[in-house]
């Protein structure tokens, strides 16, 4: 575990919505397709777990 300090340093933009508001919106401004989005959210990890 890190300390909140040693978090703040290492990861000074994460919190739970990192994924959805930051990446995901980045990835996409930069071409990332809707197809490409549910195949890394979603088709990806059910072939993992089927």
């Amino acid at each position: 575990m890190y300390t909140p300090q040693d978090a703040a340093r290492v990861a000074p933009r994460w919190h739970f919505r990192h994924i959805s508001e930051d990446v995901l919106p980045a990835l996409k401004a930069r071409g990332l397709s809707d197809d490409d989005v549910d195949t890394l959210l979603v088709a990806n990890p059910r072939r993992l777990f089927e």
